[in-house]
């Protein structure tokens, strides 16, 4: 078997890229498959199979005015502007049923920066998909704060270490 040849070399003055992002009505990636279309100066240009995230990537575009719609449901539909040197991003929300909500549990392990356990360092979350509160946690004799029930996504850690007594000086 031979490789599959290099990709076209794009060339960004005239061309671009466009991501779609498909949630499903409780703002998970649909359960099934979506075509993404694309409507370029009033006739259908393109057309992609979302992944099972719910992305359709679209690449050597020629620049300008997208209109960007779903095959499977009407209504749904959202314009775009892609442009040279960047990539465009456009976000679908549908009625279709999403994939089940993943969740799960994390564990953070804190160390010190010399080493060491650092019992007393207190850990907060933060994120977009965050549906309850955490408060505070404290690290305990283990190194470890747990966040429990967790819904899946992206998070953010805030660590404050506890203070340590300046060493003394003796003279």
């Amino acid at each position: 078997m031979k490789p599959a040849p290099p990709p076209e070399p794009q060339d960004p003055e005239t061309q671009g890229s466009l991501i779609v992002h498909v949630l499903g009505a409780n703002g998970m990636p649909p359960k099934q498959t979506v075509t993404v279309g694309l409507s370029h100066e009033y006739s259908t240009y393109a057309g992609a199979a979302t992944d099972n995230a719910g992305v359709a990537v679209f690449h050597g575009l020629p620049l300008g005015s997208y209109e960007v719609y779903l095959e499977e449901v009407d209504g749904v539909t959202q314009p775009v502007e892609v442009r040279g040197y960047t990539t465009a991003e456009v976000l679908l929300e549908t009625s279709l049923e999403g994939q089940p909500e993943q969740r799960g549990e994390l564990t953070v392990w804190v160390r010190k920066a010399t080493g060491g356990a650092a019992v007393g360092a207190l850990v907060t979350i933060h994120g977009q998909n965050l549906d309850r509160s955490f408060g505070t946690l404290r690290v305990g004799k283990k190194s470890t704060v747990v966040f429990d029930d967790l819904r899946s996504g992206e998070y953010r850690l805030h660590v404050v270490y506890p203070e340590e007594p300046a060493p003394e000086r003796t003279r």
